[in-house]
């Protein structure tokens, strides 16, 4: 069966009606594997009602909370009230340059609204948003659900989201094909319920990356307690251009990490 109608005041009916519902098990399956936050960051694709978003936030984690919806920004705050450690951004997943690096990302059931050539270009930007040992939750649909064949959607089968995962720490794989209720009433569904997890080795270049092409300025602003400064002189000015890199501590983490 194909689903039409889903434009962006569908999302906003349909998150407004979220607002009872309690933390998906994914998510807080997710949250009790990788412990408390303690500042650390997650990223959050599709916020909806925000919902799996307090949860997070009642966890320790800052978030950072993606949605296209209108009125996103007005329906998490309701939800989670002000909390200097949640940021919520307002854009299409298809127009994201990239993500901010993250030790956990949550997706519950939207990446498939993604037309295909747009899912493969955010799982990209997923793969490399993930820091060392960061942990990715994703409700993926599969290729059996009864919305597949919708035009301009994902719909997968179990090889593909095993590709999806390589590399990762698989600690979660689980295939759901049966009825069940859905907001629109009961359908078929099929869902890969996944939790993976960061390697080493894959983390360690993530991290080289950023850091090789972030800017002073970024680096400044990503890494707390990073020096502001650098010394007076053109010669000076020049080593601590090249250098300044690398007195990062989490730049020599990554490293004990890796060896860990």
């Amino acid at each position: 069966m194909s689903v039409t109608g889903r434009d962006g005041q569908h999302w906003a009916d349909y998150n407004d009606a979220q607002s009872g519902r309690p933390v998906r098990e994914l998510c807080a399956e997710l949250i009790g594997r990788a412990g408390p936050g303690e500042g650390r960051r997650a990223v959050e694709l599709g916020c909806g009602a925000g919902i799996e978003t307090r949860a997070l936030l009642e966890a320790g984690w800052r978030v950072h909370a993606i949605d296209s919806a209108p009125g996103t920004a007005e329906r998490v705050l309701t939800t989670t009230g002000a909390v200097d450690r949640l940021t919520i951004e307002v854009r299409d997943f298809a127009l994201l340059d990239e993500l901010p690096p993250a030790d956990l990302v949550y997706s519950g059931y939207s990446l498939q609204y993604l037309a295909p050539e747009d899912f493969d270009a955010l799982w990209r930007k997923v793969r490399a948003s993930l820091r060392p040992g960061g942990w990715l939750a994703v409700n993926l649909l599969g290729d059996r659900d009864e919305w597949a064949g919708t035009a301009d959607e994902t719909f997968l089968d179990e090889a593909s989201v095993r590709r999806l995962v390589d590399g990762l720490e698989v600690v979660k794989f689980d295939e759901e094909d049966a009825d069940g209720p859905a907001w629109s009433g009961t359908k078929h569904w099929h869902v890969f319920h996944v939790i993976a997890r960061s390697r080493p080795a894959e983390a360690l270049c993530a991290a080289q990356r950023r850091l090789r092409d972030a800017t002073n300025d970024e680096l400044s602003a990503e890494i707390p307690g990073y020096p502001a400064n650098r010394p007076e002189g053109e010669a000076a000015g020049r080593f601590w251009g090249r250098a300044r890199p690398f007195a990062a501590a989490r730049h020599w983490a990554a490293f004990s990490y890796a060896g860990a």
